[in-house]
């Protein structure tokens, strides 16, 4: 704005007087070229209104006008300027996500879900009750070394002995698995002097080497409160007893259908022959069911049975894997998930197997996240050999719980493992390779990069970002009553809600832009045109700052069609910056929404 000050005598009144006669003729003449003014009763008009307002000290504005900013994105050179995260301009003008593989799951056999009756497909996965609606089952493959009928009792009771003369049938008034189950019935020999009664699962034919171990398991039911035992049965080639009992696990019947299992068992002295039994006291008169039973070989220190397949079946381990192409950011980041884990007794990549990437120098990176047994711990690292960043190990991971875990990394700053929300450890880190060449170009979920480690868990809300997140920002995640969003630094985002297929989002920052030249604001407007198929999205956001760019009023989402947020008729803009935020999303990496122009007009008075 122009401003000047006129006393009541001399000089200053005169030039004041003409300065807003040439104003005001510099005003009306575009309008009236074809009128004809006559000029001595403009002065005379401007003269009398002059004498009659000018007085002593008042101050006088004439405004200044400015110039409309009008901007116009549509070519790839347009989309291209600014920062680009996850998206890319196009040769025909437009703004894409960049795309990447859905995850992979194979696993070559059937499988049952933890429920032990629903039977699942070949190369199909099995979803559970998750933190946010469903989870995904991975489970380490097994073989039930039981026949056919011991796992399920669908012929006979071949194959089953009972203990103490106990009387067993084979019955089909309660199945949990095919159409018949063995019934026990004690009520006939309580009391008679045993200290146990129940059913032998009978050793199986096949012979092992001592130190060979083995977890037995069975689905039973039996009336609520029902003390139930099931322990070893490890008997010679050629069927002589070795011990019972000495593996013992109790358990308190519910009046449904439930698993018991047994502590991993082994004969420490000579070869042997592996079975089991289910007992109870010998003064308890119950009638109980068993079905679904499974014997398998594990390791010396897992605690729990993987799910039940039919005798003399093998389950295969659940693969998952994705490739590493524009997901991972090898300069900074962020992996974050769910986790329920249901063993704790072997080392196992509990989270995401890393795949080594090699950098420029030839330099072996990697990024892990897994659970070593000898510590009994969680740890996250990056890197390889004497460039291996890790950080300290969560020891308080228990059975059957959830946890939120989230790892990031950023160059020349540090490596971060949060469990729960809360940092756990932190580790100074280096100078990080690239991502140019791939040793191993897939992301295992669940197992390492060389398909070992497979652990035993549920996982949900798997998110993979290009940013190393705040602490505030898992902190958040952390409280959700909803799960983990897309924002425009997810490069993966997997719920597994009943699907393996995974979303990301991506964004275009602009340059900043100049709006100076507007001066007043009389309006604004943006508009543009976008092209968003099932599951995607496009969402603009403008910053507005009114002094130079020194602060800004905070990014606020846009109308299609509507004002620019902020900008208000009247709002002085000769020292304001403008900055456009373009964010868009997809429930599927191989499906992209595109924007293809934006239109900003803001309007000067």
């Amino acid at each position: 704005m122009l401003k000047f000050w006129t006393s009541k005598k001399g000089m200053a009144e005169i030039v004041g007087a003409a300065l807003l006669i040439l104003f005001l003729a510099l005003q009306i003449m575009p309008a009236v070229r074809n009128v004809s003014i006559n000029s001595d009763k403009l002065i005379a008009a401007v003269d009398t209104k002059i004498k009659g307002q000018l007085t002593s000290g008042n101050n006088y504005s004439i405004p200044v006008h400015g110039t409309d900013f009008i901007l116009t994105e549509e070519t790839q050179s347009d989309f291209s300027s600014g920062t680009l995260i996850n998206t890319v301009s196009t040769s025909s003008g437009g703004l894409n996500l960049t795309t990447a593989s859905n995850l992979t799951f194979s696993r070559s056999s059937i499988a049952y879900k933890l429920d032990g009756i629903t039977q699942v497909g070949s190369n199909q996965p099995r979803y559970e009750a998750g933190k946010y609606g469903s989870a995904l089952l991975i489970e380490r493959g097994t073989t039930n070394l039981l026949t056919d009928n011991q796992s399920s009792v669908e012929t006979d009771t071949s194959g089953f002995s009972p203990y103490w003369d106990t009387s067993i049938s084979r019955d089909t008034s309660k199945a949990l698995i095919g159409s018949a189950s063995i019934k026990v019935d004690t009520t006939s020999k309580a009391n008679d002097g045993h200290a146990y009664h129940g059913v032998v699962v009978n050793s199986i034919s096949t012979t092992y080497s001592a130190n060979t171990y083995f977890i037995g398991s069975a689905y039973i039911w039996a009336p609520t409160g029902t003390q139930i035992c099931i322990s070893e049965r490890v008997t010679t080639s050629s069927g002589g007893y070795l011990h019972e009992l000495l593996y013992t696990n109790w358990f308190t019947a519910t009046g449904t259908w439930q698993r018991i299992y047994t502590p991993p068992f082994t004969c420490t002295t000579q070869s042997f022959r592996p079975g089991f039994q289910i007992l109870v006291s010998g003064s308890t008169s119950v009638v109980f069911w068993v079905d679904g039973l499974q014997l398998e070989q594990v390791s010396a220190q897992t605690s729990l049975p993987t799910t039940w397949v039919p005798g003399g079946t093998t389950r295969s381990s659940d693969l998952v894997s994705t490739t590493l192409a524009d997901i991972i950011n090898t300069k900074e980041g962020t992996i974050e998930f769910w986790v329920k884990p249901f063993d704790l007794t072997t080392n196992m990549y509990i989270g995401v197997g890393g795949s080594r990437f090699i950098s420029a120098s030839e330099d072996q990176q990697s990024y892990n996240i897994w659970y070593d047994f000898s510590d009994g711990g969680l740890h996250s690292s990056y890197g390889y050999g004497t460039g291996l960043y890790s950080t300290g190990s969560y020891n308080n991971l228990q059975i059957g719980n959830w946890y939120y875990i989230a790892a990031t990394w950023k160059e020349n700053d540090s490596i971060k493992l949060y469990v729960n929300g809360t940092l756990h450890s932190s580790q100074p880190i280096g100078t990080l390779g690239t991502s140019s060449i791939f040793k191993y170009p897939n992301i295992f979920l669940g197992q390492s990069s060389l398909g070992e480690y497979i652990s035993n868990a549920l996982f949900d809300e798997l998110r993979i970002s290009n940013k190393a997140r705040s602490a505030s920002e898992i902190a958040s995640a952390y409280s959700s009553t909803t799960g983990l969003s897309i924002d425009g630094y997810t490069t993966y985002k997997c719920s597994f809600d009943g699907t393996v297929t995974a979303g990301r989002g991506g964004m275009r920052i602009s340059p900043v832009y100049d709006i100076s030249q507007v001066k007043i604001a009389k309006d604004s407007n943006i508009s543009w045109t976008a092209t968003t198929p099932t599951g995607t999205s496009v969402v603009i956001e403008s910053n507005l700052s009114l002094d130079g760019g020194n602060t800004w009023l905070g990014w606020k989402q846009c109308t299609n069609g509507g004002p620019i947020p902020d900008i208000t008729t009247g709002m002085d803009l000769s020292n304001a910056r403008l900055q456009i935020r373009e964010t868009l999303t997809t429930s599927d990496v191989t499906v992209t929404p595109s924007l293809s122009s934006v239109v900003i007009n803001i309007t000067a008075q």
